[in-house]
């Protein structure tokens, strides 16, 4: 039963699904420099998954492929200081009408 469980939560947690606040947004993927993102958007706010495996990806190096991921995926710039998150999960706002 342990086994199972813990299968269960190592798919869960490859999961790139936008959550329910994110329920019917566009959904892109997109490449930067060897990384993969899958980029959700919903009006002007966006969530994107880094979906590729790095050996230890440095924090900023993923936020400034995730905004050029952003940008590319939904041609709209990142709203300036907006982008927040960590090497797996990123949020931001756009710069545009959505």
């Amino acid at each position: 039963m342990p086994l199972r469980l813990f299968l269960c939560l190592v798919f869960l947690a490859a999961c790139d699904a936008a959550g329910p606040g994110m329920a019917g947004a566009d959904r892109r993927e997109v490449s930067v420099d060897g990384s993969q993102f899958t980029v959700h958007r919903k009006g002007t706010r966006v969530v994107s998954y880094r979906t590729s495996r790095e050996l230890m990806p440095s924090r900023e190096g993923v936020l400034m492929k995730a905004a050029m991921a952003i940008e590319r995926a939904t041609g709209c710039p990142v709203a300036a200081g907006s982008l927040t998150g960590d090497q797996g999960k990123q949020r931001a706002r756009l710069d545009c009408a959505g």
